[in-house]
Parts: C-alpha cells; sequence; structure tokens
C-alpha cells in the first residue's frame, strides 16, 4: 500500500514563519513583536523603531503592509545574521524567534486566537488539510 502524503506549502519564498507573519490580521503583529520572551533561548526579538511604531498604528496602504510583514519575517528568521562574522571572525549564531518549543507555542496560540481571520489564508488552508490528512490516517 502506498503512503499518500500530501504536501502542504506556502507561498512562494516563505517558510512556515514567514508565512505566518504574511497571513495574520494586523492587529496580530504588535502581539507577535511584543511577544513574552521570559521561556525563550534568549531575548532576540528587537525590531526597528520604524517597524515597531507602524505595526502599533492602523494597517497601512497594501505595499507598505507589505513591506512591514516582509521585514517582520526577515527578522524572524534571521536573515540578517547569514554569513556574518562577530569581531573574532566566527560566524554569527542565528537567534531564530520561533525555532524553539516556546516560540511555536506562541505562534500556536497566535493562530488560534486569529483563527476567523485567517478564514482564506494559506496558513489556515495549510493546517485544515493537515488536521483533515491526520485525522484520516490516524485511524
Amino acid at each position: 500500500m502506498e503512503a499518500e502524503i500530501p504536501l502542504f506549502l506556502c507561498d512562494e519564498g516563505n517558510c512556515i514563519e514567514a508565512q505566518i507573519i504574511q497571513d495574520l490580521p494586523w492587529s496580530a503583529l504588535f502581539d507577535l513583536i511584543n511577544c513574552p520572551q521570559s521561556d525563550f533561548p534568549s531575548n532576540n526579538i528587537v525590531v526597528e523603531e520604524q517597524i515597531e511604531t507602524a505595526v502599533s498604528s492602523k494597517e497601512p496602504a497594501l505595499e507598505e503592509s507589505k513591506r512591514i510583514r516582509t521585514r517582520l519575517a526577515e527578522l524572524s528568521i534571521d536573515k540578517d545574521s547569514e554569513g556574518k562574522l562577530d569581531k573574532k571572525g566566527r560566524a554569527v549564531k542565528k537567534k531564530e524567534w520561533f525555532k524553539h518549543i516556546p516560540g511555536g507555542e506562541f505562534l500556536g496560540e497566535l493562530i488560534i486566537t486569529n483563527w476567523e481571520q485567517l478564514e482564506s489564508s494559506t496558513t489556515r488552508q495549510n493546517l485544515e488539510k493537515l488536521k483533515k490528512w491526520a485525522s484520516h490516517n490516524g485511524n
């Protein structure tokens, strides 16, 4: 019997964190950047003042919203440290925002809290497909 395992793909160029940031309602981005990090391995959620100010305000026009979301996604997966060296010439360690259990739990809570607003999003579609696949194959 051949296993039928479907693919759950994000939009082109997005990892799961970037997809979630693209799909969350604007109001949830404030919660994202103000995430309590007491259980995180390090306090590494740091954004530029301009981004923090923008997220604290009403959602801007579409292009500006996309720019801000893209920047948050870049920061969350730490693209800025790729290939960088510290003062001693060692590779800079990545400090991704949510690649640990407390961070994953936090993102999960944001998704659940905003489930209704994610109705036609790629994130919700993928999670619904995953749930259907898991319950179909769980017997």
